[in-house]
C-alpha cells in the first residue's frame, strides 16, 4: 500500500473543494458533490477528518426569518425571527461540536420575511403557542452558535429582501447583539452589506473599525 506525505493529501482534499476557475452556472452542482466529497474524505481515517472538517465547515450561513410583527406582539414574545425547523439540527450539531466553529471563516447571515403561510391569522390555542415556544428554543441556539465564532474573517449581511425598511430597527435585542459579536472580531477583515439602507451601513461601520475591505451592494 502507498503512502502519501500528509500535506499532499491535504493539498488535495483542498483543491476538491477550490471552484474558482469554474462558471456559475456549474458552480452550484459541483459544491453540492464537493460536498459529499468532503463527508467522505472525513471519514477515511483520523489524519483525514481534521483536513476535510476544516474545508467542510470554512463556509456557514445563516438565515433568519422575519416573523409578522404583530403576530408577536399578540402573543407577547420577544422574539420576531423564525429559525428554519429543518436547518435546526445542523445548527444544534455545531453547538455540540465547538471545535467545528474555529473552522469558519466566511459567516453569511441572511435576513428574509416571511412567507404568507408565516403570516396568517394565528389562534391562541396550546398547539400555536408550543410552536412559538420551540422556535425560541431554536433561537437560543442559533445564537449561541454565532456568539461561538471566534475565527471569522469575511460577514456578509443580507437584508436586502428587507428593504426599504431599517433592519436594525426589526432585530431583537439578542440578534443584534450576536451580530455585533461577530463584527467586533479581531479576525474581521471584509465586511459585504447587500442592504439599500444607508442608516444600515452607517451604524454597522461604526462597530467594526478593523476591517479592510467594504463591499456594499445598494438594491
Amino acid at each position: 500500500m502507498i503512502h502519501l506525505p500528509q500535506e499532499i493529501c491535504d493539498d488535495i482534499i483542498d483543491k476538491v473543494a477550490d471552484d474558482r476557475f469554474l462558471a456559475p452556472s456549474a458552480a452550484l452542482d459541483l459544491l453540492r458533490q464537493n460536498r459529499d466529497t468532503l463527508r467522505a474524505c472525513a471519514l477515511v481515517c483520523t489524519l483525514w477528518t481534521a483536513r476535510a472538517q476544516k474545508v467542510l465547515f470554512r463556509s456557514l450561513e445563516i438565515r433568519f426569518v422575519l416573523h409578522n410583527k404583530s403576530l408577536t406582539r399578540r402573543f407577547g414574545y420577544e422574539t420576531s425571527f423564525f429559525i428554519d425547523p429543518v436547518r435546526f439540527p445542523f445548527y444544534k450539531g455545531l453547538r455540540k461540536r465547538t471545535h467545528l466553529l474555529s473552522y469558519v471563516k466566511d459567516l453569511k447571515i441572511r435576513f428574509i420575511p416571511g412567507s404568507r403561510a408565516d403570516k396568517r391569522p394565528l389562534s391562541l390555542s396550546f398547539t400555536r403557542r408550543i410552536r412559538y415556544w420551540k422556535n425560541e428554543r431554536r433561537l437560543c441556539y442559533v445564537l449561541d452558535v454565532i456568539n461561538s465564532l471566534r475565527a471569522v474573517e469575511q460577514l456578509e449581511v443580507d437584508a436586502r429582501h428587507l428593504a426599504p425598511y431599517v433592519f436594525l430597527t426589526l432585530l431583537t435585542k439578542d440578534v443584534y447583539s450576536a451580530l455585533l459579536s461577530v463584527l467586533h472580531l479581531p479576525s474581521l477583515t471584509t465586511f459585504r452589506l447587500l442592504d439599500g439602507v444607508v442608516v444600515n451601513l452607517l451604524a454597522l461601520l461604526r462597530e467594526c473599525p478593523q476591517i479592510t475591505r467594504l463591499v456594499v451592494a445598494w438594491i
